[in-house]
């Protein structure tokens, strides 16, 4: 007895439930758009990080801001405190 045989299987025969094209020919997926990535990545982080972020951000506005309004403040050289972070750089803020 041989260990090798031959079912006459191909897998060009295949094709999904719904009669789609053969898993051979669709092998690679649609491109997808800049924003479609962009989504993706959004929705990828945690909604504990996300939460967590917007508390801070929100803190630091506020705490800049009272900063600001301060009149002892406003002869520091760090005056006034930068009240929007995605808009500055690490040098700016550091």
């Amino acid at each position: 007895m041989s260990a090798c045989f031959n079912l006459n299987f191909h897998f060009s025969d295949i094709s999904d439930d719904d009669g789609n094209v053969p898993a051979q020919e669709n092998r690679f997926s649609a491109p997808v758009t800049d924003s479609e990535i962009s989504e993706r990545i959004r929705l990828r982080m945690p909604r504990g990080t996300v939460k967590a972020n917007c508390w801070s951000f929100a803190d630091w506005k506020e705490w800049a801001a009272y900063r600001n309004s301060l009149a002892e403040t406003q002869q520091d050289s760090y005056y006034p405190v930068p009240g929007d972070l995605i808009n500055f750089s690490v040098d700016a803020l550091d």
